[in-house]
């Protein structure tokens, strides 16, 4: 049995550069799940820094559970900080008695959770949702990630950016964070 992985956080803020300055981008991959055995790896944070600073973090979901009974939460969404506005994104769906398994929470103004999967003596939490930004004004920004559903491998991170993999032959993964910028031309 084995939990989703944790949706990838959203950030979305401005940046003020000065004339000839460079920031770096560090784009982080979903973490890796397990085939069997052993917990999901936690998606990797997406960071812009400014020289060795960081002035925007969307961080990546934690791994899902894995084990031989019940009672296993889901991996926590990743959380942002640094933006105008910083989205958490959904918790995996966990495991519990009967066996059962949860859906994967939606993200922060974002993507709905992958379905639970339960058959007989097995089960798999799905993958939380990234976060995103539906109660805003920025409509052209790319859709957040749904989380996988539990029946999927859970040795892959979730189908969609962002979204956390569901718990399926073993532990789901954590999705990756996005950061989204919007360069302008000062005056």
């Amino acid at each position: 049995m084995a939990s989703g992985g944790g949706g990838g956080a959203a950030c979305f803020g401005q940046i003020r550069l000065r004339k000839g300055e460079v920031l770096r981008y560090v784009v982080g991959a979903g973490g890796g799940g397990r085939g069997s055995g052993g917990d999901g790896h936690a998606g990797e944070d997406t960071i812009i820094y400014r020289g060795d600073v960081a002035l925007m973090v969307a961080g990546g979901g934690q791994g899902g559970k894995f084990s031989a009974g019940p009672n296993m939460p889901g991996g926590d969404g990743g959380s942002a900080r640094g933006g105008w506005l910083n989205r958490r994104g959904g918790s995996g769906g966990g495991v519990t008695p009967g066996p059962a398994a949860e859906a994967g929470a939606a993200g922060e103004r974002g993507a709905t959770g992958g379905n639970g999967f339960t058959f007989d003596t097995v089960a798999g939490g799905g993958g939380g949702g990234a976060g995103g930004f539906s109660d805003t004004m920025y409509n052209g920004l790319p859709s957040p990630g749904a989380g996988s559903a539990g029946i999927n491998s859970g040795t892959s991170p979730g189908s969609t950016p962002g979204g956390g993999s569901g718990g399926g032959a073993g532990s789901g993964a954590g999705g990756s964070g996005r950061i989204f910028v919007v360069l302008m031309r000062g005056r």
